[in-house]
Order: C-alpha cells, then structure tokens, then sequence
C-alpha cells in the first residue's frame, strides 16, 4: 500500500470518528469537546508511524472505535417536568434481544465455591 493511500485512508476514518462524534453526542457540548481531544490525541500519538503493518492495525481499531460509537452509544435526557429520560435512538443504534427480568429466576450457583453459611464447622 502507499504512503499516499494510506493518508488518505487515514484522513477519512479522521473525518468520519469526529462525524460520528457530532452525531451521537449532539447538543452535548462537554462530551463533543472531550471526545474531539480523545480522536484528535490518538491520531496525534500516532503521526509519526510509517510501518504499513502498524497504520493498517491502528486503521481498524479507529474503525471498531468508530462502529462501537456509532451502533453501542444512546445519548439520554433527562426532562425536568417527568423526572424521565428520553433515549435518542439512531437508525445505526443496535437493539439487542432483551429478556424481561424474572425476580424468581433460579440462578445456578458456581462450582467450586462454598458459600459462608456451606462451611462445616
């Protein structure tokens, strides 16, 4: 791969980190400055690096970074008049199967290890 290709990928995944970044943390000024240091520092720390090997792997962390924000990240909001919060949900935000908590679920006890009141005297 060139060097030029490779700027070019980095540039891009550059861009789309502090897109992400405007989207998912819309209208929350600390969070956008803190994670515009985060993505602006890493690829700081990493300027300097010319091993092709080494920007391939910094490449998909930045990418897995930038899936995990976009997909795993649901920005709230609290509403003072409810005493609720409402989730902003994206098109990209991934929605897991959840189960409903059963309270009279019987959870298996590990192997191996006795509880206090087990103990033999």
């Amino acid at each position: 791969m060139s060097l030029s290709n490779s700027r070019l990928r980095v540039l891009s995944i550059f861009k789309q980190l502090h897109k992400t970044r405007k989207s998912v943390f819309k209208g929350d000024t600390y969070a956008l400055g803190v994670v515009r240091e985060k993505i602006n520092e890493e690829f700081r720390n990493n300027k300097d690096v010319n091993d092709s090997q080494k920007i391939e792997e910094l490449l998909t962390v930045a990418k897995d970074a930038e899936i995990a924000v976009r997909t795993n990240i649901v920005q709230m909001e609290y509403n003072n008049d409810t005493g609720n919060y409402k989730a902003h949900i994206t098109k990209d935000t991934e929605m897991f199967d959840n189960k409903e908590f059963d309270p009279n679920a019987q959870i298996p006890r590990r192997p191996g290890r006795p509880k206090c009141d087990d103990k033999v005297s």
